[in-house]
């Protein structure tokens, strides 16, 4: 084969330290901004950015190029240095360790789409916690309690 092609969807799923809900309503547009340009940056094109006080969701297109790994290391990293920046309150801003990656196919990418676009909603009647528990269970990813929260 004389071409190397690609597509390939992840949701990518990362919350504050200690999941503590301290990135504020006015600056949750801009973080997803940020967000959104740090993916881009990656070469990755983005579908969709939610975030909330203490989580965002992200849904992109990965390049051929470029590692999941490398990806959201540098995002997170530059998310970090940029909600530093933007009040005292936030000095201190770190996102958690880990993070959550799972692959998306192409005929599912609107529902998850969708489902990032309505955080809000969905958040009134459930935990980020048990959310990311249902998230895991759904992928069949094996987890230890102990270690996935930080």
């Amino acid at each position: 084969m004389a071409q190397s092609l690609s597509q390939m969807y992840m949701h990518v799923v990362w919350s504050t330290k200690h999941r503590a809900a301290i990135i504020p309503p006015a600056v949750r547009p801009s973080m997803a901004g940020v967000v959104s340009f740090e993916f881009e940056r990656m070469d990755c094109s983005v579908l969709a950015v939610g975030c909330e006080p203490d989580h965002v969701h992200s849904l992109v297109r990965q390049p051929r190029t470029r590692t999941a790994a490398d990806i959201v290391m540098r995002v997170k990293i530059n998310t970090s240095l940029w909600a530093k920046d933007q009040a005292d309150a936030l000095k201190g801003f770190r996102w958690q360790r880990g993070y959550g990656i799972f692959s998306v196919s192409a005929s599912n990418v609107s529902q998850v789409r969708a489902y990032i676009e309505n955080q809000d909603a969905h958040h009134a009647e459930m935990s980020f916690e048990d959310e990311y528990r249902t998230i895991l269970n759904r992928h069949g990813v094996m987890f230890d309690e102990r270690w996935v929260w930080d």
